[in-house]
């Protein structure tokens, strides 16, 4: 991810007055948009993606306690974690709708 960046940067430094001009046509507004875009679909996969594996390794845990019953202090931080399992869903709906709403208005979906 830091070589991304550092190479993107880079990138930036050396073409600065090409960018200049390349940012205020329309075309390459909507490029630079949609990079913007790219780059947040996959800094916010990947942090999920991260709190999934994270949650996933703990209720392993908890699932193979042999003592586990619905009173239990483990069964109940299981119910805790599957909650939120379940919130990471909203983030990731919510910014799937925003990438399609910039899809429909771009008329980019294909179809």
């Amino acid at each position: 991810m830091a070589m991304l960046i550092a190479s993107l940067l880079l990138a930036l430094e050396r073409t600065r007055g090409e960018l200049a001009v390349f940012v205020i046509t329309p075309w390459g507004f909507n490029i630079m948009l949609g990079a913007v875009f790219g780059m947040a679909i996959f800094l916010l996969g990947f942090i999920i993606g991260q709190n999934r594996v994270m949650i996933a390794m703990m209720g392993e845990k908890i699932l193979s306690s042999p003592n586990l019953d619905e009173n239990s202090a483990e069964f109940k931080e299981f119910k805790r974690l599957r909650r939120r399992l379940f919130l990471l869903t909203v983030p990731e709906n919510i910014f799937t709708i925003i990438v399609l709403a910039a899809m429909i208005n771009a008329r980019y979906l294909p179809g």
